[in-house]
This record gives structure tokens, C-alpha cells and sequence, in this order.
């Protein structure tokens, strides 16, 4: 349940089962609890400071992982006038944390981008003048504790991505490049 609290943020609970859940200075117990469940997971609450309300891009792909079992949210990779290549909070939102049990997860990696709550985003925006030689990249990892399991990918264009756009997805595992 999200609840806002009154001073511009929004409040989160949650759980999870990492044992390097990123925290901040000032927190009331920065150490992983867990073990007392079927989980071995750890409760959390923490405060989002959305600052400036979230705007919506001018194009968006949406990105979605899953097996028939499990599925990840959506990710969206998008373009807006105002947006930057650095981090924005406005358009750029963090990946929640894992689920204590089976979970596939699609996001986006920013590690040089250093934020507190962590390096996984669930969208990125780039400005609308983002073709660097026509073409615009954005690099999105799934990663997924289930094992042996296909994982099917939706990629699923809004009706505002320019027209004769090519999507390509590129695996870099396999080096293999297909035309969505």
C-alpha cells in the first residue's frame, strides 16, 4: 500500500531478501532480519521523495518479461523533450525490490548513476533528439531466479513511436540481432 505523507512524498512498505537492501543514513536498522519466515526475507518502509510530479514521455516502448508463471512490471524506454541522458527524476523511476519468492525482473541498469535506492530502473528516457546517427540505444537486463524456464519478451510500441522506426533487440549474450 503507497501512502502519501503530506510533505511530498510518497511512503512504501515492503519486503524483501536482499541482504544489501540500500539504505541510508539515519535509518532505524540498516541489518538484514530475515530467517524468521519460509522467505528468509527482511520488512522495509521507505520514503520517496517524488519532488516534481512524474511526466509522461512523448513516445513510449513498453518492455515486458515473463514465463507463463511469473512476469515482470513493465519497463519503458521512451523520448520527451525535456528529459536528459543523466538521471530525471521526473521521467526516470526505480526498479522495485525483488520479490522473497519466484520473480523474473526487466530493468534498465544505471550504475553510474549512484542513486540511493539502487542501480535498476523501470524507465528511461531519453530527449527526443536522442538519434546519435539514427539510431537511439537503451540497454535493459532481465535477470531471474527461475531456471531452466523460457522467458518470452513483449515489446510494445505506443501509437506516438515515429513512423518507419525500426526496433531491433540485440542480445549481447549471443550476439544476435532481430528485427521487432
Amino acid at each position: 500500500t503507497l501512502a502519501p505523507d503530506g510533505a511530498g512524498g510518497v511512503v512504501v512498505p515492503g519486503w524483501t531478501a536482499s541482504e544489501d537492501f540500500p539504505t541510508t543514513e539515519g535509518i532505524f536498522d540498516g541489518s538484514f532480519n530475515g530467517g524468521g519466515n519460509n522467505y528468509d526475507s527482511d520488512a522495509f518502509v521507505t520514503r520517496i521523495d517524488i519532488g516534481n510530479p512524474p511526466q509522461y514521455p512523448t513516445w513510449l516502448i513498453s518492455i515486458k518479461a515473463g514465463n507463463g508463471t511469473f512476469t515482470s512490471g513493465e519497463c519503458y524506454a521512451g523520448g520527451a523533450e525535456e528529459a536528459s541522458y543523466d538521471f530525471d527524476p521526473s521521467y526516470d523511476f526505480v526498479a522495485p525490490p525483488l520479490s522473497p519468492g519466484g520473480y523474473i525482473e526487466a530493468y534498465f541498469p544505471h550504475p553510474e548513476w549512484e542513486r540511493p535506492l539502487g542501480n535498476n530502473y523501470r524507465s528511461d528516457v531519453y530527449p527526443m533528439d536522442c538519434d546519435l546517427d539514427g539510431y537511439a540505444i537503451w540497454t535493459f537486463e532481465v535477470n531471474t531466479n527461475q531456471h531452466n524456464s523460457w522467458i518470452n519478451l513483449d515489446l510494445l510500441p505506443d501509437s506516438m513511436v515515429r513512423a518507419g522506426s525500426n526496433i531491433y533487440l540485440h542480445d549481447r549474450s549471443n550476439d544476435s540481432l532481430q528485427n521487432l
